[in-house]
């Protein structure tokens, strides 16, 4: 219908006419209550914000210390891999208390070797280690086919 009845039609019923798409031809709109639709854009809006962060946040994170053990190893280990076999990104956090924090270098070959030995799932190193916060970390990705 042309604009001017569309117009018409919604004085009628007493609602507004919005505009839904401005690039099509001809122009779409809807007669509706512009409260009512502004309310469902905004819930819209809103829900497609939340789904992105969820979806950026497929982030794990396992924290190693700088003493750790074969065992305590093998458990965080286990952990990892299962985080990067569901298609997360993991984070290694090794925390460096005191006097181990002059100790940087050995912390990231210990990080290394971890990484090397324990995670046995395919994967990508996306931040090698580097020092930050409490300690170091590292960020690892699945590998992609």
């Amino acid at each position: 219908m042309t604009m001017k009845e569309a117009l018409e039609l919604a004085e009628q019923k007493e609602l507004d006419v919005v505009e839904v798409s401005s690039k099509a031809k001809p122009v779409i709109v809807k007669i509706i209550s512009y409260d009512k639709y502004r309310y469902q854009f905004e819930k819209k809006y809103k829900q497609d914000v939340r789904a992105q962060k969820s979806s950026a946040s497929s982030s794990k994170r396992i924290q190693i210390s700088f003493r750790a053990q074969e065992h305590d190893l093998e458990t965080r280990a286990k952990q990892g891999n299962k985080f990067l076999e569901d298609g997360h990104q993991l984070e290694i956090m090794m925390t460096l208390r005191g006097r181990e924090k002059g100790k940087k270098d050995f912390a990231r070959e210990r990080m290394l070797e971890f990484v090397k030995t324990y995670i046995l799932t395919e994967h990508q190193v996306i931040a090698s280690p580097r020092p930050g916060g409490r300690g170091m970390s590292m960020l690892l990705a699945p590998k992609t086919k």
